[in-house]
């Protein structure tokens, strides 16, 4: 799941993209509100991965003191172990608005072109991906 974040804003409401990565507790195009939080087994967080792409999934296990597992639900697989400092922020709720895929990209493209405008960064979805 690919999420717009600003790390100097640490909350914020988003609207999640159509990745699947979370069925079924986040669907796609479901409203994403987020704050700074602390991680507990069970918990979706926001956390930066070593490519500096923002993930929304779900802590599945604490693996050390300062480190956690995380796994989208959909997913087969875990994102492997995450450092506590590359947790950015906690999903505390979240509301579907109601549209199908073909709006959700209506809605969705035009987000990621302001804010590649605005920061001049480049964002790659899931699909365009080699």
């Amino acid at each position: 799941m690919l999420v717009i974040y600003n790390p100097l804003v640490p909350f914020g409401v988003w609207i999640t993209p159509p990745t699947g990565s979370m069925e079924p507790a986040i669907q796609d195009c479901d409203l994403l509100i987020y704050a700074p939080g602390n991680p507990n087994i069970d918990d979706i967080m926001m956390y930066q991965d070593s490519n500096g792409e923002v993930i929304v999934h779900r802590v599945i296990s604490k693996t050390g003191d300062n480190s956690y597992e995380f796994k989208g639900d959909n997913n087969p697989d875990s994102d492997g172990i995450i450092d506590e400092s590359q947790i950015k922020s906690e999903v505390h709720y979240k509301t579907g608005i109601g549209i199908g895929e073909n709006t959700c990209e209506s809605i969705f493209k035009p987000i990621i072109s302001a804010y590649e405008k605005l920061t001049g960064n480049k964002i790659i979805l899931p699909e365009e991906r080699d």
